[in-house]
């Protein structure tokens, strides 16, 4: 009976965390194919570089279902980012990557 009513308010008690966190966060998700951007920590890009690097949802990890594989033009990135470094790009803005096997590359190579 105790834990019954334990139970019951634990429920209500994350309910109510979920609605005051939903108010003040955006939360995103991402499918494959969309294109995103990385940001480049300024110790891999040269001053002339940009601080950030375009590409798009390669595959999501089983595994962990919040960290995704990239492809940027010059290959596919050899880690996963979560999504907390990943922001949505309008599709207006054209990525040419090509299709075929394409070769594991570091954030570094690819700035």
């Amino acid at each position: 009976m105790l834990h019954e009513e334990v139970h019951k308010n634990q429920l209500y008690a994350n309910k109510r965390a979920v609605k005051g966190y939903s108010k003040h966060h955006i939360i995103t998700t991402f499918k494959e194919e969309d294109h995103i951007s990385i940001a480049i920590p300024s110790h891999d890009r040269g001053p002339t570089d940009p601080k950030r690097i375009f590409g798009k949802i390669f595959s999501m990890d089983k595994a962990k279902p919040d960290c995704y594989e990239i492809a940027t033009p010059y290959g596919i990135l050899d880690r996963l980012f979560p999504i907390k470094e990943l922001l949505p790009l309008p599709e207006s803005i054209p990525l040419k990557i090509p299709g075929e096997r394409m070769k594991k590359i570091t954030l570094a190579y690819a700035a």
